[in-house]
């Protein structure tokens, strides 16, 4: 709005019918003239114009990212006039802000003229997510365990992989790192995992044996030891037992140490052939060492009668010990060479029942 004031008369006609002193006017048209007539008092008429130019006011705009994640900072950049000034208090055409809420920047915009006008931003802020992890912090070696990282709505971690939860096998102490995401902004988290090696432990050795035979076994390493199956052990937590097992036995030792679990197997075979039960035909008690008494001989006798007859069948010699031996003698005396008759009942390890019988020369 322009104030035009006319002088040097007692009356005014404008030419927009106002017939005062001043008028106020809104000129649009560029330029827009008005004009005034004066009379004095002696009835005298003089006239005068003048023109007005319009000049058009600036259109400001204000361009930049309207939306930022907290933390961030968004730049602004004003165009349209000669000369800004911000509601933040810069007088630069570009300003860098960093709200912590969604905040409206104004900004007035002066242009060579002279004119001014304004606009307004709006920054909106995101807030971050959360990101964490869960899972264990130790893994045993060898050993998988699973990582969840939560808070957003994709993940990215540094092995790659983009699923929310990973399974890792780290052989090593190992930091894992995950980006995590949820409306375009990111927060990130770190687990480290310790990396326990497994504790140390052998088991010896393979061995081949009879059945109803003992085998010598052992563990070496990290105690305490604990072996598995148990049935015919002399020892589950020993570190040098035997086994007698009835079938070919795998036997395996564990121990565990910073609850981690190492194990080490042995296996013993065993030989289910029992073979024949044998009698010698014949054998010399002259204590020269060389078949000095007669016994019965197998790989897998559990019970036995054995006796011994002279050739008119009277009883010489009876014994139901696996380890004996006839030495030849009845009643404390050393018998005559001859030819004797023996007969065996056996029960073998495997259940077969077996009797036997023969003829046996003593010789002197």
């Amino acid at each position: 709005t322009l104030t035009l004031t006319a002088s040097g008369g007692g009356a005014y006609s404008w030419s927009t019918g106002a017939v005062s002193t001043s008028i106020s006017v809104s000129p649009t048209a560029n330029p827009t003239t008005y004009s005034v007539i004066v009379t004095d008092a002696n009835g005298c008429v003089d006239s005068t114009s003048t023109s007005i130019t319009v000049n058009p006011l600036p259109i400001i705009t204000i361009t930049g990212n309207d939306t930022i994640c907290n933390g961030a900072t968004a730049s602004l950049t004003a165009s349209g006039a000669s000369s800004y000034f911000w509601s933040s208090g810069q007088t630069v055409a570009v300003v860098t802000v960093n709200p912590t809420n969604t905040t409206t920047y104004t900004v007035v915009g002066t242009s060579t003229d002279g004119c001014v006008d304004s606009t307004q931003f709006t920054v909106s802020v995101t807030p971050l997510p959360t990101a964490t992890i869960s899972g264990n912090n130790s893994v045993c070696d060898g050993a998988t365990i699973d990582l969840t990282a939560s808070g957003g709505t994709s993940y990215l971690w540094t092995t790659t992989e983009t699923t929310a939860t990973i399974s890792v096998s780290p052989t090593d102490t190992t930091t894992f790192i995950v980006i995590v995401t949820a409306s375009g902004c990111s927060d990130t988290a770190s687990t480290t995992i310790n990396w326990i090696p497994l504790p140390s432990i052998s088991a010896y050795s393979d061995t081949a044996i009879m059945l109803g035979q003992s085998a010598s076994i052992y563990a070496q390493g990290t105690a305490p030891f604990t072996w598995s199956p148990i049935e015919g052990l002399s020892c589950s937590t020993c570190a040098s037992l035997t086994a007698t097992p009835s079938t070919t036995t795998t036997y395996c030792v564990e121990t565990t140490e910073n609850n981690c679990i190492n194990s080490a197997c042995v296996t013993i075979f065993i030989d289910e052939t029992c073979g024949e039960v044998f009698v010698p035909n014949a054998f010399s008690p002259n204590n020269d060492g060389n078949n000095d008494c007669l016994s019965v001989y197998s790989n897998c006798l559990e019970k036995i009668l054995f006796r011994v007859y002279s050739r008119w069948g009277a009883l010489i010699y009876e014994t139901e010990d696996i380890e004996a031996c006839w030495d030849g003698e009845y009643n404390g005396s050393t018998l005559n060479s001859g030819v004797y008759v023996y007969t065996v009942k056996a029960k073998l390890i495997n259940g077969e029942e077996i009797e036997l019988k023969g003829d046996v020369t003593l010789f002197k």
